[in-house]
């Protein structure tokens, strides 16, 4: 791709048939080829909750590779949650070798939710350049949801 990209055209502008994309320009091929973005992104929240309770889910994110442009974070909770805070979250610039950042997601768990019920938050990093690690560009974490019960203590003498 990258000896395509710097070819120079020296017939019609674009491919064609007798001379490709055309004289090959390796000088430029090596000087600018660049490091593609890498992002990452990570999910924490507690593991249980109760009805009516906040949630924060941690998102942690950054960046293992080259520059990334245009980098989105998105959160996606279950309908069961009432979101407290923006569910994206955009960087215009997110450095090479950069991070980790957090960003807090809240929102409230319904007050009518039965015990046992799990709540999976799912979120996700993406950026306009096309040459990402797909595999950790997403993240979940399952929260289950339980009545919290406070049991008193009594110290003996």
């Amino acid at each position: 791709m990258q000896i395509t990209r710097t070819a120079v055209d020296v017939a019609s502008p674009g491919w064609d048939e007798y001379t490709g994309w055309g004289r090959l320009d390796a000088a430029a091929a090596v000087t600018t080829l660049t490091v593609p973005a890498d992002l990452w992104i990570h999910v924490t929240a507690p593991t249980h909750v109760g009805p009516g309770q906040v949630i924060r889910y941690a998102l942690q994110y950054g960046n293992r590779g080259g520059d990334a442009r245009d980098v989105w974070i998105t959160a996606t909770l279950p309908v069961s949650l009432t979101a407290t805070t923006p569910l994206t979250h955009h960087e215009p610039f997110l450095a090479a070798a950069s991070g980790p950042y957090t960003l807090t997601i809240a929102a409230t768990v319904g007050s009518d939710m039965s015990p046992g019920v799990e709540l999976t938050c799912m979120a996700a990093i993406t950026s306009v350049d096309i040459d990402l690690n797909l595999l950790d560009n997403t993240a979940q974490v399952v929260t289950q949801v339980g009545h919290l019960a406070f049991l008193p203590v009594v110290l003996k003498e």
